[in-house]
């Protein structure tokens, strides 16, 4: 069978006619019985994605960077406690949260594809250092977009860190001001629901791009 899928990526939307393939379960640190349902698809220097679509069927799911284990319908002892739970809403599939970028509230896209720590859109106003070097991202949907790099205090959830690098990019996302990225959610475990996003500090540190160039966009 097949069906047509939009995908969101950081400078571009498409639309792609994708087979669906029913296969044994994807196997996790935690062992899944029965089968899954996956869906081919081009993807521009990404082998595969879990989509909030797959992960929200299975919710909740615990998701934590610094153990490097997934846990699919997690059970109170996997979830365990101290996680700071966000409301969330629904932009382009992907569950949006509510962080403070250099003094300025923005409403960001949790995008664990991005290994940027944040992005955010050319009209965002914020307080931060411009490094005065630049970067060029390439998207899932094999766009490219050139970003300024500053650094500046971003709180998500409740920590705060003082200097997290922000690229700001030369297109914008729609129904979003940005989004927040693998180099800054590595620092948390994260718990996915349908409505809802927890984030538990784990004592990781933001990363860096090793990629800048001098200059500007």
């Amino acid at each position: 069978s097949g069906f047509a899928m939009r995908l969101a990526s950081i400078g571009k939307i498409t639309e792609n006619f994708s087979d669906l393939l029913l296969c044994d379960a994807l196997r996790t640190n935690h062992f899944t019985n029965g089968g899954d349902v996956f869906v081919t698809n081009n993807l521009e220097s990404s082998p595969n994605i879990l989509t909030s679509d797959f992960l929200y069927h299975r919710a909740p799911v615990v998701i934590s960077p610094r153990s490097g284990q997934l846990s699919f319908r997690a059970t109170a002892f996997q979830i365990g406690t101290g996680f700071h739970i966000q409301a969330s809403e629904l932009v382009a599939g992907a569950p949006c949260v509510r962080a403070v970028v250099g003094g300025v509230e923005l409403k960001l896209v949790v995008d664990t594809g991005a290994s940027a720590a944040l992005a955010v859109n050319p009209d965002v106003k914020f307080d931060g250092k411009n490094m005065h070097e630049r970067v060029d991202q390439h998207g899932v949907n094999g766009e490219r977009v050139c970003s300024a790099i500053f650094q500046t205090r971003v709180q998500l959830a409740n920590h705060t860190f003082g200097a997290v690098e922000v690229f700001q990019n030369q297109s914008g996302l729609a129904h979003a001001q940005g989004a927040v990225g693998l180099g800054l959610l590595r620092c948390f475990d994260l718990l996915i629901n349908v409505d809802s996003v927890g984030f538990r500090y784990n004592g990781l540190t933001p990363r860096r791009t090793p990629n800048a160039k001098s200059g500007s966009c």
